[in-house]
């Protein structure tokens, strides 16, 4: 064997050395990247604006106070002044009135009305003629109730809590579909590891093959066919393990990104996956969770209830509206301040205001109609997403079993390919087989080799799809928080 032979031997082997101390698990792969992902950050914005939004609705059924002013309102004009023959001159006003206020705001949730409670002080003064004078309401209740009106407050009771948990269901699907992709990606960089693993061990097989044929073909043992079957095997295998070398770099390129700029390099070695769940998924069990969680089947809930709600809108768009309004407090204006709270007069005022549609050219059947058919289409569209749902969930669970099955019968077989190959390249060497033989051998090691690694990264996916389904962590037994 030449030295320029014995050198690419040792530096293949201290490079496979390398890459052996160099290594990261898929778990820690995620713990470690999967919050810097954009995809991951964006994920938390969206929960924070719907909880953001879930406290905001919370906040409105509160009493809102608030302080009003209105200091100063000046004004220097003229204004036309009608004279008692009936002409018209026209006066210079110098003027100010400002306004104090305090106001409560009560929503009245079981009405869809409003209830109020306000003070208000004001003050006016004509400079002109040097004169001010004061009005206020030292305090005014009132409601204010849609009798036959639509209730939004009604239907943002219903709707609203949904909402927070269709949003925190969502956080959580897309937090593991974040993960699932993190798998995906990978094993993508597994794989073409595995593969260029591969194509290193084959190329040395191929040196040591080719230094054996120049001797052989020397003492005239094998024919120059063979001898030049085995150099084009040489070759082959160089340009086999570049393509694995391109493809294991960009594979790291495409995880880097997604992973917001990680600065992963192909001197890290990516270990194996195991299978970490030896026994079989309960179907009814995780369709009964997964119901629960999927965030898709709460959005339909929350479609049927605002299909209903335009329903209720409809009604009272188009039919007999009534409103009531009712205040009570007392008043008074003077030009002592003092008068208006020791001396105030009763202030009542009350309303009923009543509206009663003619003619709308069938506007109100079209409307109600258009919102039944709407209602009828979210129902349906309900039953079929649980059905197409169940069947997805069916389906990734037989799958997920088949793939722990397909995986331990592929590690099986692979072990028995690599045996197989080293006896027959024993036999090669020996000369009781042909080199045909020896390359299928070969074939059928590297193929079972990728075939279970394939079968892992079908069984990992699997599992994630099927976390992402259920809002479940079936490693740890516990519902993913």
């Amino acid at each position: 064997m030449n030295k320029s032979i014995k050198l690419i031997i040792i530096f293949l082997s201290i490079n496979s050395i390398v890459f052996g101390q160099n290594t990261m698990t898929l778990e820690e792969v995620i713990n470690s990247y999967f919050e810097r992902t954009n995809a991951a950050k964006i994920n938390t914005i969206d929960k924070n604006i719907a909880t953001s939004n879930f406290l905001l609705y919370k906040a409105g059924m509160k009493p809102q106070v608030s302080l009003n002013f209105q200091v100063p309102n000046y004004s220097k004009t003229s204004v036309q002044i009608v004279q008692p023959n009936g002409s018209i001159a026209f006066q210079s006003i110098s003027q100010n009135n400002s306004l104090v206020g305090l106001q409560l705001l009560q929503a009245i949730p079981w009405t869809g009305g409003t209830f109020f409670a306000q003070s208000e002080l004001r003050r006016f003064d004509d400079f002109s003629t040097d004169f001010n004078s004061y009005n206020g309401i030292p305090i005014r209740l009132g409601l204010n109730i849609p009798v036959l009106g639509f209730n939004p407050y009604k239907w943002d009771k219903l709707i609203q809590p949904l909402e927070l948990n269709a949003a925190i269901s969502t956080y959580k699907f897309e937090t593991e579909n974040i993960k699932s992709n993190i798998v995906q990606l990978y094993f993508d960089v597994l794989i073409a590891q595995t593969a260029k693993q591969i194509a290193v061990t084959n190329k040395i097989s191929h040196i040591r093959l080719d230094t054996i044929a120049v001797e052989k073909f020397e003492l005239g043992k094998i024919s120059r066919e063979e001898k030049l079957q085995i150099e084009t095997g040489l070759e082959n295998s160089e340009i086999v393990l570049k393509q694995y070398q391109y493809d294991e770099v960009t594979s790291f390129n495409s995880l880097n990104s997604y992973l917001n700029g990680a600065q992963l390099d192909s001197t890290i070695k990516f270990v194996i996956p195991v299978v970490l769940i030896p026994a079989k998924i309960n179907d009814q069990e995780i369709i009964a969770l997964a119901t629960r969680n999927y965030p898709q089947l709460l959005r339909n809930k929350i479609n049927i209830l605002e299909a209903q709600r335009n329903i209720a809108r409809t009604k009272t768009d188009y039919g007999i509206r009534a409103n009531l309004y009712g205040s009570f407090g007392w008043a008074r204006g003077s030009q002592q301040i003092k008068d208006i709270y020791t001396q105030p007069f009763v202030e009542e005022q009350l309303s009923l205001t009543v509206a009663i549609p003619i003619v709308n050219w069938g506007s109100a059947r079209q409307a109600n109609s258009i919102a039944k058919n709407q209602l009828e289409r979210a129902k349906l569209m309900d039953i079929q997403g649980e059905a197409d749902f169940i069947n997805n969930i069916r389906t990734e669970i037989t799958f997920l079993n088949h793939s722990q099955q397909r995986i331990i019968s592929l590690n099986e077989i692979q072990q028995k390919s690599e045996e197989r190959y080293n006896i027959s390249n024993e036999r090669y060497l020996l000369g009781k087989i042909s080199l045909t033989d020896l390359n299928l051998a070969q074939q059928e090691k590297d193929q079972m080799k990728m075939a279970y690694i394939m079968a892992l990264r079908d069984y990992w996916v699997s599992l994630y799809e099927l976390r992402k389904l259920t809002g479940y962590d079936f490693i740890n037994n516990s519902p993913i928080k």
